[in-house]
């Protein structure tokens, strides 16, 4: 194996030139970046094993007010809890003839960064916001949760005002970022207020926010979709405080030669966890028409 490693060189292009490990690791990643719409809002961890235990805290101190003059003051002990983070593998694979390579190695160097960093992407949304029976919302339990969730029903202003405030009762911040699928754009573009403004504001050529991934804001929050979401759902969620991103292995790229077919075989793969923050931070708005 060392050996057909060798034999795919950078310098020769009709042996896989231009498709170098090393720089196209770096290329996928920034596609997986660019596809993936949930990664940069999750506070990121590294992990150095394939479980990450943090402790949160389940309770706090106790406030008392007018303590007396020479009073005990008495408080609440602290309590821990432990969240688990256990790591998955990513993974996405390619082949192209040596024919291809030989006739067009820039372009199948472009291509398959390119589609490997957005399946790769789209793979991870799915974890965290899409139908996967493993998937991070199930895992969180807000599928399930009355408390972090309500019945929305046609769109409207209401609807919204009272997601947002899921996350207000339990003292958390107000929500700053929205996940929905690309067919519920067209409702939010539509729904105005009491004088027919439109209530969603759609970010135009040259903002910073589209660098981002961002469609438009929606009372304060950046609008981004993914098709990893359901149509009938909608996720209202305060960047850094919902989710942990864990890492454990970064974008690996790995190719061969397989003799038998005269092929190039392409192989990327990474190892990450996702888990709850604080539950409080996001809500889900659920049974969308």
């Amino acid at each position: 194996m060392a050996n057909i490693l060798k034999a795919l060189s950078e310098g020769t292009e009709a042996n896989g030139g231009f498709v170098v490990p090393e720089i196209l690791s770096r290329e996928i990643l920034a596609y997986v970046q660019a596809n993936t719409v949930t990664l940069d809002d999750m506070q990121r961890v590294d992990m150095t094993s394939d479980e990450l235990r943090l402790p949160k805290l389940t309770g706090g101190s106790t406030v008392r007010l007018g303590v007396g003059e020479n009073s005990t003051i008495t408080g609440g002990d602290i309590a821990f809890g432990r969240t688990t983070m256990s790591a998955v593998k990513f993974a996405a694979l390619m082949t192209a003839s040596t024919e291809l390579l030989e006739d067009a190695p820039q372009v199948v160097a472009n291509i398959i960064s390119e589609q490997m960093g957005k399946d790769l992407g789209l793979a991870i949304d799915n974890q965290i916001l899409g139908t996967s029976t493993t998937n991070f919302a199930d895992a969180i339990g807000y599928t399930g949760n009355a408390s972090n969730s309500i019945s929305a029903g046609t769109l409207s202003w209401e609807a919204f005002v009272s997601g947002s405030n899921l996350l207000l009762q339990d003292n958390q911040p107000q929500p700053d970022v929205m996940y929905t699928n690309p067919v519920n754009l067209r409702k939010l573009q539509l729904l105005t207020d009491s004088s027919g403004r439109q209530l969603l504001n759609n970010e135009t050529y040259g903002s910073p926010l589209l660098k981002e991934g961002v469609l438009g804001t929606f009372n304060g929050m950046k609008i981004k979709t993914t098709t990893q979401l359901t149509t009938s759902s909608i996720v209202l969620a305060k960047s850094g405080q919902y989710g942990y991103y864990g890492v454990r292995r970064n974008i690996k790229f790995n190719r061969f030669y397989e003799i038998g077919s005269d092929d190039f075989i392409f192989q990327s793969n990474m190892r990450c966890a996702f888990a709850a923050k604080y539950k409080e931070a996001y809500a889900l708005m659920h049974h969308v028409a």
